[in-house]
């Protein structure tokens, strides 16, 4: 192989890289999160596709995956793998005759593989987690994404029909929270609740108290001269 082009093959290969991400980084991004055009918005609902509890779950604790999935897809993974995972990774990416789709389902593996933790905690572990991600055996990991790419129908990838899916498990997310919200109230309701001249004078011990020990205090200071001998 000749090395005589080799900085213009190099920057060939960076363009057609960036051109992958470029939506990452583009200003209209954020109002278009929810189009399965753009990289964040074709990985929700691919995960909803693979793993409807799991999406759902994540939705209802309103845990956005700009939060934690931007920085996987717009860096390619180099913030949380090792360099030598990174480039078994790249190999894997590079070599996706769909063009980055495999990124995908490899974030998509990064997320299931941590299940059990998600759905056992709320907002903030979760989060934590996700932005922390105890990566382990990045081949176990491509070997999972690669064994769902192949089990996926590809008439399922098409943009119209991750979009239904989408659309259909964030209500499904929006019902469970409003189940949710509904079962506190009435809860909140059930309970029994103090009489009002008790709660009064809970609230107002802390203050009695104290003047009544600064009072006290006061007092016992000007015992000794009184004292009588």
């Amino acid at each position: 192989m000749s090395t005589e082009y080799a900085e213009e093959d190099a920057f060939f290969c960076f363009a057609n890289l960036i051109a992958e991400i470029e939506q990452c980084f583009s200003r209209e991004f954020d109002h278009a999160m929810m189009d399965t055009q753009n990289p964040v918005g074709r990985y929700q609902a691919l995960l909803a596709l693979l793993d409807r509890e799991l999406f759902v779950d994540l939705a209802r604790k309103n845990i956005d995956a700009r939060f934690y999935v931007l920085r996987w897809l717009s860096l390619l993974f180099t913030q949380e793998l090792e360099l030598p995972d990174v480039l078994r990774l790249w190999d894997s990416l590079l070599g996706d005759p769909h063009r980055f789709r495999f990124l995908l389902f490899f974030a998509c593996a990064m997320v299931m593989s941590v299940r059990e933790q998600i759905l056992a905690n709320e907002f903030g572990p979760c989060l934590m987690l996700l932005q922390n991600m105890p990566v382990g055996d990045v081949c176990q990991l491509i070997a999972r994404a690669t064994q769902l790419m192949e089990s996926t129908d590809p008439a399922c990838l098409e943009p119209q029909y991750l979009a239904a899916v989408y659309a259909d498990a964030m209500a499904a997310a929006q019902r469970t929270r409003m189940h949710t919200h509904t079962q506190h109230r009435l809860h909140q309701q059930a309970a029994p609740s103090c009489p009002s001249w008790v709660s009064s004078a809970r609230a107002a011990t802390p203050r009695s108290m104290h003047k009544h020990r600064r009072r006290r205090a006061e007092s016992e200071s000007f015992l000794p001269s009184f004292s009588m001998k």
